[in-house]
């Protein structure tokens, strides 16, 4: 901050922040690539693999987009590969991050008169830094996952793809959109009979 000052011969507070990425990383006692790959959605946008390209068997890098901000998670110690060591990645570890190509939305959470305008100078006020802990921790929270499927090889194919297609909510919306609600109350009832578990 000291150099831009200088640099530019302006205060810090000249600086008025359009721009952030923030993010935190989580230690986790195996590889996150499980984790990864049961991604589903975040208030409505899918989790897209965008990383590494070309039809691999694992991505490592996940995306779910929304017109002001986007969530990226990846796999750290393996996304910087032989980068992990020098950068101390001893240990299987999960990035979570939020990137936002326009701070209103981030704004709507501060408190009231906290700051007029968001800089340089008061990005690290410790009321900002506690809010946007708070914001991705409320991000992270409305993340939808897909536990992954351990099918019973004595299941027809109808009971497969109705356990997969049943735990989407789109699934059961676009039922009561398009159907009637006999078709809905039947098939929810076949559903949670073949699937007791899914009533919990």
């Amino acid at each position: 901050m000291a150099e831009l000052e200088y640099a530019f011969g302006l205060p810090a507070d000249s600086f008025e922040v359009y721009w952030l990425e923030a993010g935190f990383n989580l230690a986790t006692p195996d590889d996150p690539q499980a984790f990864l790959r049961g991604l589903g959605k975040h208030k409505g946008k899918p989790f897209i693999p965008v990383y590494p390209s070309g039809g691999v068997r694992d991505y490592l890098e996940y995306v779910a987009r929304h017109s002001d901000y986007e969530l990226k998670l990846y796999n750290k110690g393996v996304y910087h590969g032989r980068k992990a060591r020098r950068l101390g990645i001893g240990r299987p570890l999960l990035r979570f991050e939020v990137k936002l190509r326009r701070m209103r939305p981030f704004q709507q959470h501060l408190a009231p008169g906290l700051v007029s305008a968001l800089t340089l100078s008061n990005l690290l006020h410790p009321g900002v830094q506690e809010s946007m802990a708070a914001y991705l921790t409320a991000h992270w929270q409305a993340i939808e996952r897909f536990v992954p499927i351990e099918y019973d090889l004595a299941n027809s194919v109808l009971k497969k793809a109705l356990l997969v297609a049943g735990r989407d909510p789109d699934f059961w919306s676009s039922i009561k959109r398009t159907g009637c609600k006999s078709t809905y109350k039947r098939t929810m009832a076949t559903y949670r009979a073949w699937y007791p578990s899914s009533q919990s």
